[in-house]
This record gives C-alpha cells, structure tokens and sequence, in this order.
C-alpha cells in the first residue's frame, strides 16, 4: 500500500513538472516571435510581411493562451464547487468558450496567411537556400523563425484537433453508457 501511494505522488510530481515545461515552452516560443519580429522589422525586404506576421502571431498566441487559462481556471472551480453550480456560471463558460473557439479560428486564419507569404518568401529566394547564410533579402534568423513559426503552428493545431477528437469520443463513450 505504502509503494502505491509513493509512485502515485512520483507520478503527480513527473505531471505537474512536464506541464510546467510545457507551459514555460508555450510562453517562451512566441515571447522569441515578438521580439525577432520586432528587432528584425525591416530586414526581410524580399517578403516584408514576414516579421509583421511574426509580431502578431506571437501577440495572438500569447492572447489565445491567456484566454485558456481563465476559461481552465474557471472551468476547475466550477467543478471544485459543482454542488453550487449555476447557470450564470454555466453561461459564463460557454461565453469563454465561445470567445476562445473564435479567436482559435483568428489565429488559424492569421498563421494561414502567415504560411503563405512564408512560401512566396521561399519561392523568391529559392537559389539561396543551398547557402543558408548567405540570404541577401530576407535575414536568416526571420526566414527561420518564420519557419519554426509555422512548424509550431501546424503542431499545435494538430494537437487541438486531436484533443478535440479525444473529448468528443469520450462524451460519446459516457452518453452511451448512460443510454444503458
């Protein structure tokens, strides 16, 4: 019995350490997009919307995370307290929810576009790749953070994709049970 308790608070303190890593890397990425957008505003003259696309992703990722924190904080104290829960509350959380899916979707739509001026910039400059460093119209550190921009936004989306497919099959799975 003593064993099960030890590596069940092993286990709680590996989750809480992995999910501040998590959380500290979720700050940190678009904290560095802001501030490469904003030091490197004039240094991509072949596609000079990249580092405004750099600036605003990291405004809005920064934004939609803090977005989710209130709606999580408040999700975990309604249920903290779900003898007491009403429908101001219940409101309450679909507003933040509803709030949080459209600016989801203004995000998606801003690293899209994004995306598509990071391909025109690549398109342009095509021959200069082979030599990273060398890139005369576009600074390497925005070409490549503009990259990792996109790398990390289509992973992040796939994340939520799944999770959202992970929660609707378990809503699923507990209304056929009930159904029972």
């Amino acid at each position: 019995m003593l064993n099960i308790e030890k590596e069940k608070k092993f286990s709680i303190k590996i989750f809480n350490n992995s999910s501040s890593y998590v959380t500290i890397c979720l700050i940190i990425f678009p904290i560095i997009f802001l501030i490469i957008g904003i030091i490197y505003r004039n240094s991509c003259i072949a596609e000079p919307d990249i580092s405004i696309f750099l600036i605003i992703f990291g405004i809005l990722i920064l934004i939609n995370l803090f977005i989710y924190q209130i709606i999580g904080i408040t999700f975990l104290a309604l249920i903290r307290r779900a003898r007491s829960f009403s429908l101001e509350n219940g409101i309450r959380i679909l507003i933040a929810s509803i709030f949080g899916v459209i600016f989801g979707i203004i995000v998606f739509i801003w690293w899209i576009i994004g995306t598509i001026w990071w391909v025109k910039l690549t398109l342009r400059i095509k021959s200069q790749l082979k030599h990273p460093t060398s890139l005369a119209y576009c600074h390497p550190i925005v070409y490549w953070t503009a990259l990792l921009a996109n790398i990390l936004g289509l992973i992040g989306f796939i994340i939520q994709i799944c999770i959202a497919i992970d929660g609707n099959m378990t809503t699923s799975k507990q209304s056929s049970k009930i159904c029972r």
